[in-house]
């Protein structure tokens, strides 16, 4: 998820009018991209909603590679996992502690893809979907995460939260 996010918001800014048909785009995807996504973030103007983009961007490059140890074992980890295995630990029988730290790597993917689908939508739309949803949506979990509340803060000068402030 995280390689298509970046590489599609990628292309959208690289061609950022409603003009360039979908073909042209279709056509830099496959003629122009390499295969290392997480180095289009070096070119990727992100200061809409992040008071530090390059914090946010070395955090989105260390989170795909902690992503990759699951997409790409290593040597090492085929060994482990081979020696867990003559154990009776198979893949599928994962303790607590193992699926706690899985739900934490997910947490901290979606709190940067949403950044990243944030960034997409654009200020407008953004503006509206925190106003007119997530404001009110008290249980919503990324309202505590690292960049989803930053992208919110970016929102707090919107008559719909003055409003709520004085009621």
């Amino acid at each position: 998820m995280l390689e298509l996010v970046v590489r599609n918001l990628y292309v959208d800014t690289q061609f950022a009018t409603r003009e360039t048909p979908l073909s042209t785009r279709m056509a830099y995807v496959e003629h122009k991209l390499g295969s290392d996504d997480v180095a289009l973030l070096a070119h990727m103007p992100l200061s809409r909603y992040l008071g530090d983009p390059e914090a946010f961007k070395q955090e989105t490059r260390r989170l795909y590679g902690e992503l990759s140890r699951f997409t790409h074992p290593t040597h090492e980890q085929l060994a482990q996992q081979l020696d867990e295995a003559d154990r009776g630990i198979y893949v599928g029988f994962e303790t607590a502690a193992e699926l706690e730290s899985f739900t934490d790597l997910l947490r901290r993917t979606y709190d940067i893809l949403l950044v990243f689908v944030f960034e997409a939508l654009g200020p407008t739309s953004t503006g509206d979907v925190y106003t007119q949803a997530l404001d009110d949506w008290a249980e919503w979990p990324f309202h505590a995460t690292t960049y989803t509340p930053e992208v919110s803060r970016t929102f707090d000068y919107k008559v719909e939260r003055q409003r709520g402030k004085t009621q």
